[in-house]
């Protein structure tokens, strides 16, 4: 059976030419300087990859000012082909006349001689003579070179290794200037050399790392949202072989929310489907898997995996968790400030996402979902307690304690400064978002972005003294208060529309076939996603590929500022219209700070036009709550939010890229 080629070998037996290594009863096995002949004993690297650009393992070098091409280059995905795809490079072919002599003695007439060449050329010497103590002593009472009695010694530069010659596990030794040991585990034609392979020569193996004999070891599933029902594009899915690190709450000016710890040995990231395969994973029992999404994050135990073979899992076993410490300590749901409305958005954490009702919990309780109560909702209550949204706008620090807030439409621009018509709730959101916080808000919540005159033009607002904004928020586009529509009518590519009632007739009569953007790798993820899962909707769905339909929107964002767009810092993701000559947004995001370079952003901020439940949320929730997501005329608006919100949690990049796994520690 063959192992896999080690990508640290040409570093860890730099300049060794040739390595005899008894394999077995009446076999041997010769690794030369092409990986010529049949060589069954492999080196199986075991080091640790750099973590970005500069091998950092905290993501900083994410935030320095590289283009968006050069961080992604530069930021290691993990893959088991990391490791697997270098070979050692030695110049010389040896020679070697291993002919047993008469007297049973083994005859090994070359032994490698290793120049001092930083490439590790290497001129082979078949006078055994002139090194005599390259030659592997024999047990006296064995004549054959497969003996238990004695060890093979290795002759280097650097210094010498002295390989065991038992037929059980062995070490190769190397002197005391060597950076450490390689260990061959087993014997006969299935030995593995482990091999360390970076800084250091060679290295004992720790660990899981240990258990990496084959890179054919396969693990395929998928990912599921809390709910069991909806895979999930873009989920780190790695294999630790340590300790995994608490994730901590609260904003950090770092592109991705928190790092992949536990020193990840093999990793991959799902498909816009939500499935994966994951390849050179340790196989034996109880192998643990994360899976992470920003701050989302699950630790879980494949009983069993089988080595050299693809080990798929049962369909539902990998999910993101519904409950903090669901299955284990590690597991972790970010801390989210929810603000309540006219619209029931905690159904679409509930129903939708699949957010345990025990989360749901006023500021001071142990939830992960903290409910804020806004003065304009519709009198909801919540049995785990609530705060006063005020007391959240009018606080920095409260907003600081928080990884996601997200604001329910109240159906009126109210004032969010938190002391009668002054700013420091705007201020608060701004200096929020700028510190690496991520933003959701809905439909009147656009003036947390616009200005009082823009915000002038809402509907239903007759005077701009009814209508509460800042002025000084960096400019992200034209707000157009309810203005639009001009580019959204019905369509074909939206066949089942006609199903989807309008709560606001006639302002919206029937629904709009609004389009994805698809010039972006994520717009392309996104629109494959929707396309994957709306044959699980019971009332619209059955889209062309690229187009949503909707009902219950509303058009106050026309274009997005064209610089902006251009930098891959601000994106439309659903609208109508043409985006090169005119167009409304229904749903946008925002890098920040606005308008600094993508690599120094941290923070993101989401505006939706679209609502999220067409039920009136009065009396005690969930009550209100449709019993299937699926089966409501709303639903198609829940199914598209759900995967931009998942987004909202992943790095911040620049969206004409393809995503940047997080940093690993």
């Amino acid at each position: 059976m063959r192992k896999v080629l080690g990508a640290g070998v040409a570093a860890a037996f730099a300049g060794l030419a040739t390595l005899l290594i008894s394999c077995g009863p009446g076999t041997s096995s010769e690794f030369d300087a092409g990986w010529g002949g049949t060589p069954d004993v492999r080196i199986v690297d075991t080091g640790t990859l750099q973590t970005g650009p500069l091998g950092d393992t905290d993501g900083s070098s994410l935030g320095g000012c590289h283009d968006a091409e050069a961080a992604v280059d530069a930021t290691p995905r993990l893959d088991a082909a990391a490791h697997v795809d270098a070979a050692p490079h030695v110049d010389a072919a040896p020679v070697v006349d291993a002919s047993p002599q008469v007297d049973g003695a083994p005859r090994v007439d070359a032994t490698p001689r290793v120049d001092a060449s930083p490439k590790g050329d290497a001129t082979p010497h078949v006078d055994a003579a002139s090194h005599p103590d390259a030659l592997p002593p024999v047990d006296a009472g064995d004549a054959s070179p497969l003996g238990d009695g004695g060890d093979a010694s290795l002759r280097s530069d650097s210094g010498d290794a002295t390989l065991p010659r038992d037929a059980s596990d062995a070490t190769v030794h190397r002197d005391a200037g060597d950076a450490g040991d390689a260990t061959l585990q087993g014997h006969g034609p299935d030995a593995t050399l482990h091999d360390s392979g970076l800084e250091a020569d060679v290295a004992s193996c720790v660990g899981l790392v240990c258990e990496q004999t084959c890179a054919t070891t396969t693990v395929t599933g998928k990912v599921y949202d809390p709910a069991g029902v909806n895979g999930l594009y873009n989920v780190l899915v790695y294999v630790p072989n340590g300790p995994l690190e608490p994730i901590t709450s609260g904003p950090s000016c770092t592109q991705c929310q928190a790092v992949a710890s536990g020193t990840p040995i093999a990793s991959t990231s799902t498909l816009s489907d939500g499935t994966f395969t994951l390849t050179n994973v340790p196989a034996g029992d109880d192998i643990p898997v994360v899976l992470q999404l920003g701050k989302w994050r699950r630790h879980l135990t494949l009983p069993k995996v089988s080595a050299c073979v693809t080990n798929p899992s049962v369909d539902g076993f990998f999910r993101l968790p519904r409950r903090q410490a669901e299955t284990s300590p590690d597991d972790n749901i970010p801390k989210i400030a929810f603000t309540t409305g006219c619209d029931a958005a905690e159904c679409f954490f509930y129903g939708r996402i699949g957010i345990d009702l025990a989360e749901f919990t006023g500021p001071t309780g142990n939830g992960r979902v903290h409910v804020y109560k806004s003065g304009n909702d519709d009198g909801q209550s919540f049995p785990g307690g609530a705060g006063h949204a005020s007391s959240l706008w009018s606080s920095e620090a409260e907003w600081m304690k928080y990884d996601i807030v997200f604001d329910a439409c109240e159906c009126a621009p109210y004032d969010r400064g938190g002391g009668g018509g002054s700013d420091v709730g705007y201020t608060n959101f701004l200096r929020y978002l700028n510190a690496g916080g991520r933003v959701f808000t809905t439909h009147y919540f656009y003036n947390f972005f616009a200005d009082g005159a823009e915000c002038a033009h809402a509907f239903n607002v007759p005077a701009p003294t009814a209508c509460y904004g800042q002025g000084g928020l960096p400019h992200v586009g034209a707000w157009i208060g309810n203005q639009g529509h001009a580019f959204a009518p019905d369509t074909p590519y939206c066949p089942k529309n006609s199903e989807l009632a309008s709560a606001n007739a006639p302002l919206e009569a029937g629904a709009w076939c609004v389009q994805m953007d698809t010039t972006t790798p994520k717009g392309t993820a996104f629109a494959e996603w929707y396309q994957t899962n709306n044959p699980k909707l019971l009332v619209g769905g059955g889209e062309r590929f690229g187009y949503v339909g909707l009902t219950d929107i509303r058009a106050d964002m026309g274009a997005l500022a064209k610089n902006l767009v251009a930098a891959g810092t601000a994106t439309p993701w659903l609208y109508s219209g043409n985006l090169a000559s005119g167009y409304d947004s229904y749903y946008l995001s925002v890098n920040t700070p606005i308008g600094t370079l993508p690599c120094t952003q941290c923070g993101r901020a989401i505006f939706s036009d679209v609502h999220l439940d067409s039920l009136a949320p009065r009396g005690q929730f969930p009550t209100y709550c449709p019993r299937n997501p699926s089966d409501n005329d709303h639903a198609p608006n829940e199914l598209a939010l759900e995967f931009l919100f998942f987004d909202l949690a992943s790095c911040v990049q620049n969206d004409k890229a393809p995503p940047v796994p997080p940093p690993v520690k």
